[in-house]
Protein backbone atom coordinates (compact mmCIF):
# COMPACT_ATOMS: atom_id res chain seq x y z
CA UNK A 1 0.00 0.00 0.00
CA UNK A 2 1.49 3.38 -0.98
CA UNK A 3 1.68 6.33 1.41
CA UNK A 4 -1.26 8.23 -0.08
CA UNK A 5 -3.57 5.21 0.14
CA UNK A 6 -2.35 4.44 3.67
CA UNK A 7 -3.14 8.00 4.78
CA UNK A 8 -6.56 7.82 3.15
CA UNK A 9 -7.33 4.59 5.01
CA UNK A 10 -6.22 6.05 8.33
CA UNK A 11 -8.32 9.14 7.69
CA UNK A 12 -11.44 7.04 7.25
CA UNK A 13 -10.85 5.05 10.44
CA UNK A 14 -9.98 8.13 12.49
CA UNK A 15 -12.96 10.09 11.23
CA UNK A 16 -15.31 7.21 12.03
CA UNK A 17 -13.99 6.84 15.57
CA UNK A 18 -14.24 10.57 16.26
CA UNK A 19 -17.70 10.75 14.68
CA UNK A 20 -18.99 7.89 16.82
CA UNK A 21 -17.62 9.44 20.01
CA UNK A 22 -18.75 13.02 19.43
CA UNK A 23 -22.43 12.08 19.76
CA UNK A 24 -22.25 10.43 23.21
CA UNK A 25 -19.93 13.11 24.56
CA UNK A 26 -22.31 15.80 23.30
CA UNK A 27 -25.23 13.98 24.90
CA UNK A 28 -23.46 14.01 28.28
CA UNK A 29 -22.85 17.73 27.97
CA UNK A 30 -26.49 18.37 27.02
CA UNK A 31 -27.71 16.19 29.88
CA UNK A 32 -25.65 18.07 32.43
CA UNK A 33 -26.95 21.36 31.04
CA UNK A 34 -30.53 20.16 31.43
CA UNK A 35 -29.83 19.10 35.01
CA UNK A 36 -28.46 22.55 35.80
CA UNK A 37 -31.30 24.43 34.14
CA UNK A 38 -33.95 22.18 35.66
CA UNK A 39 -32.78 22.81 39.20
CA UNK A 40 -32.50 19.10 39.96
CA UNK A 41 -30.66 18.14 43.11
CA UNK A 42 -27.01 17.22 42.87
CA UNK A 43 -23.62 18.35 44.00
CA UNK A 44 -22.85 21.51 41.98
CA UNK A 45 -19.14 20.71 41.98
CA UNK A 46 -19.78 17.25 40.56
CA UNK A 47 -22.07 18.63 37.87
CA UNK A 48 -19.51 21.30 36.97
CA UNK A 49 -16.75 18.69 36.79
CA UNK A 50 -18.80 16.50 34.44
CA UNK A 51 -19.69 19.50 32.28
CA UNK A 52 -16.09 20.68 32.01
CA UNK A 53 -14.88 17.17 31.21
CA UNK A 54 -17.50 16.72 28.50
CA UNK A 55 -16.66 20.07 26.91
CA UNK A 56 -12.95 19.24 27.01
CA UNK A 57 -13.52 15.84 25.43
CA UNK A 58 -15.65 17.39 22.68
CA UNK A 59 -12.97 19.97 21.86
CA UNK A 60 -10.29 17.29 21.67
CA UNK A 61 -12.40 15.08 19.42
CA UNK A 62 -13.04 17.98 17.04
CA UNK A 63 -9.31 18.72 16.93
CA UNK A 64 -8.37 15.06 16.37
CA UNK A 65 -10.99 14.66 13.67
CA UNK A 66 -9.37 17.43 11.66
CA UNK A 67 -5.77 16.44 12.48
CA UNK A 68 -6.07 12.71 11.86
CA UNK A 69 -9.33 12.04 10.07
CA UNK A 70 -11.20 12.91 6.93
CA UNK A 71 -13.52 15.22 8.82
CA UNK A 72 -14.64 18.57 7.48
CA UNK A 73 -14.65 20.48 10.76
CA UNK A 74 -12.48 23.22 9.25
CA UNK A 75 -13.99 23.26 5.77
CA UNK A 76 -15.36 26.41 4.25
CA UNK A 77 -14.00 29.68 3.01
CA UNK A 78 -11.40 30.13 5.76
CA UNK A 79 -9.88 26.74 6.66
CA UNK A 80 -6.87 28.20 8.49
CA UNK A 81 -9.05 30.38 10.69
CA UNK A 82 -11.07 27.27 11.48
CA UNK A 83 -7.89 25.37 12.34
CA UNK A 84 -6.76 28.25 14.55
CA UNK A 85 -10.08 28.16 16.42
CA UNK A 86 -9.73 24.41 16.96
CA UNK A 87 -6.19 24.87 18.27
CA UNK A 88 -7.15 27.70 20.60
CA UNK A 89 -9.91 25.51 22.10
CA UNK A 90 -7.69 22.43 22.29
CA UNK A 91 -4.97 24.20 24.27
CA UNK A 92 -7.31 26.43 26.28
CA UNK A 93 -7.13 24.56 29.59
CA UNK A 94 -3.73 22.88 29.51
CA UNK A 95 -0.21 23.73 30.58
CA UNK A 96 0.68 24.70 27.00
CA UNK A 97 -0.49 28.07 25.71
CA UNK A 98 -0.82 28.92 22.04
CA UNK A 99 0.03 32.22 20.38
CA UNK A 100 -1.43 32.25 16.89
CA UNK A 101 -2.36 35.66 15.45
CA UNK A 102 -5.36 35.89 13.17
CA UNK A 103 -4.13 34.42 9.86
CA UNK A 104 -3.28 36.79 7.06
CA UNK A 105 -4.39 36.47 3.47
CA UNK A 106 -1.16 34.71 2.47
CA UNK A 107 -1.82 31.72 4.69
CA UNK A 108 -5.51 31.56 3.86
CA UNK A 109 -4.78 31.71 0.13
CA UNK A 110 -2.27 28.85 0.33
CA UNK A 111 -4.35 26.72 2.69
CA UNK A 112 -6.11 23.50 1.83
CA UNK A 113 -7.21 20.51 3.93
CA UNK A 114 -3.78 18.89 3.70
CA UNK A 115 -2.06 22.10 4.86
CA UNK A 116 -4.45 22.35 7.79
CA UNK A 117 -3.81 18.78 8.86
CA UNK A 118 -0.07 19.27 8.54
CA UNK A 119 -0.17 22.34 10.78
CA UNK A 120 -2.39 20.67 13.39
CA UNK A 121 -0.07 17.66 13.63
CA UNK A 122 2.98 19.91 13.96
CA UNK A 123 1.20 21.75 16.78
CA UNK A 124 0.83 18.42 18.61
CA UNK A 125 4.53 17.68 18.11
CA UNK A 126 5.45 21.17 19.33
CA UNK A 127 3.28 20.82 22.43
CA UNK A 128 4.94 17.49 23.18
CA UNK A 129 8.29 19.34 23.29
CA UNK A 130 7.12 21.16 26.44
CA UNK A 131 7.02 18.66 29.34
CA UNK A 132 6.78 21.50 31.88
CA UNK A 133 4.48 23.68 29.82
CA UNK A 134 5.19 26.79 27.83
CA UNK A 135 4.06 28.55 24.67
CA UNK A 136 3.60 27.34 21.12
CA UNK A 137 3.60 30.18 18.59
CA UNK A 138 2.66 30.15 14.91
CA UNK A 139 3.99 32.63 12.35
CA UNK A 140 3.45 32.58 8.60
CA UNK A 141 4.92 34.80 5.88
CA UNK A 142 4.86 34.70 2.08
CA UNK A 143 8.07 33.25 0.64
CA UNK A 144 9.95 34.98 -2.22
CA UNK A 145 9.18 32.09 -4.57
CA UNK A 146 5.44 32.49 -4.08
CA UNK A 147 5.21 29.77 -1.47
CA UNK A 148 4.72 30.11 2.25
CA UNK A 149 7.10 30.04 5.21
CA UNK A 150 5.54 28.86 8.46
CA UNK A 151 7.37 28.65 11.77
CA UNK A 152 5.92 26.79 14.74
CA UNK A 153 7.99 27.44 17.85
CA UNK A 154 7.76 25.73 21.24
CA UNK A 155 9.30 27.68 24.13
CA UNK A 156 9.45 26.62 27.76
CA UNK A 157 11.51 25.12 30.55
CA UNK A 158 13.43 22.03 29.40
CA UNK A 159 11.93 22.24 25.92
CA UNK A 160 13.20 19.40 23.76
CA UNK A 161 11.92 17.21 20.96
CA UNK A 162 11.48 13.51 21.65
CA UNK A 163 14.20 11.44 19.95
CA UNK A 164 11.79 9.34 17.90
CA UNK A 165 9.94 12.43 16.68
CA UNK A 166 13.21 14.11 15.71
CA UNK A 167 14.32 11.03 13.77
CA UNK A 168 11.04 10.91 11.87
CA UNK A 169 10.92 14.60 11.00
CA UNK A 170 14.57 14.88 9.98
CA UNK A 171 14.70 11.69 7.90
CA UNK A 172 15.48 12.32 4.20
CA UNK A 173 12.21 10.59 3.24
CA UNK A 174 9.14 9.26 5.06
CA UNK A 175 9.35 5.71 6.32
CA UNK A 176 8.23 3.05 3.85
CA UNK A 177 4.67 1.84 4.24
CA UNK A 178 5.91 -1.59 5.31
CA UNK A 179 8.24 -0.18 8.00
CA UNK A 180 7.45 -0.80 11.69
CA UNK A 181 4.75 1.59 12.92
CA UNK A 182 5.73 4.54 15.11
CA UNK A 183 4.93 4.63 18.80
CA UNK A 184 1.58 6.27 19.66
CA UNK A 185 3.41 9.34 20.90
CA UNK A 186 5.18 9.76 17.54
CA UNK A 187 2.09 9.39 15.33
CA UNK A 188 1.69 13.18 14.77
CA UNK A 189 5.34 13.44 13.67
CA UNK A 190 4.95 10.42 11.39
CA UNK A 191 1.80 11.84 9.82
CA UNK A 192 3.35 15.30 9.45
CA UNK A 193 6.33 13.74 7.66
CA UNK A 194 4.11 12.02 5.12
CA UNK A 195 1.92 15.10 4.61
CA UNK A 196 5.05 17.19 4.00
CA UNK A 197 6.16 14.78 1.29
CA UNK A 198 2.73 14.72 -0.34
CA UNK A 199 2.66 18.52 -0.38
CA UNK A 200 6.22 18.78 -1.74
CA UNK A 201 7.03 20.83 1.35
CA UNK A 202 10.22 20.91 3.39
CA UNK A 203 10.58 20.89 7.15
CA UNK A 204 13.58 21.76 9.31
CA UNK A 205 13.83 21.17 13.06
CA UNK A 206 15.87 23.79 14.92
CA UNK A 207 16.76 23.23 18.57
CA UNK A 208 18.10 25.79 21.03
CA UNK A 209 18.19 26.21 24.80
CA UNK A 210 14.57 26.30 25.94
CA UNK A 211 13.07 26.23 22.45
CA UNK A 212 12.34 23.98 19.50
CA UNK A 213 11.30 25.46 16.15
CA UNK A 214 9.75 23.75 13.15
CA UNK A 215 10.42 25.68 9.93
CA UNK A 216 7.94 24.60 7.28
CA UNK A 217 8.24 25.74 3.65
CA UNK A 218 5.25 25.19 1.42
CA UNK A 219 5.79 25.59 -2.33
CA UNK A 220 3.78 27.93 -4.50
CA UNK A 221 0.60 26.46 -5.90
CA UNK A 222 1.00 25.03 -9.39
Amino acid sequence: MDQARLIETLEIFSARICHDLVGPVGAISNGVELLSEGGMSGDPEVIALIADSARGASRRLQFFRSAFGAGNTVSGGQPIEGARALAMDYFADGRVRIAWPVPGSALETRADRRTVRLLLNLLLVAADCLPRGGTVSVDALPAPDGGLAVTIRAEGTQARIVDEQRAILTAPAPAASDAPPPSPRAVPAWLASILCALAAATLAVEEADGAVAFALRLPARA
